[in-house]
Parts: C-alpha cells; structure tokens; sequence
C-alpha cells in the first residue's frame, strides 16, 4: 500500500472546507446542496 503524504493547500481551496458557506461542489440547480453521489460515478464511468 501506499504511504500516507501531505499535499499543501492554498486558502482559497480551504475555505469551503473549512465551513464558510460554499459547497466544494454544489449542485447545478441549488447551489446550497453538494451534488449527487451518483454524479461522481457516472462521470467516472464515462472516463473509463
């Protein structure tokens, strides 16, 4: 297996995740909800 490593991260890419109000990936229609799980699969899917 891998080895753990960290990966620096500016603070614009931190703040969605830190809870200011944004969604990292907010929906296309409600942009105050995440998009659906099964978005991130078929996108992956169709990547192959």
């Amino acid at each position: 297996m891998r080895q753990p490593h960290p990966v620096p991260l500016s603070r614009l890419v931190l703040q969605p995740l830190a809870g200011h109000g944004l969604q990292l990936l907010p929906a296309m229609t409600d942009h105050s909800q995440p998009i659906s799980k099964n978005i991130l699969s078929y996108a992956m899917s169709r990547m192959g």
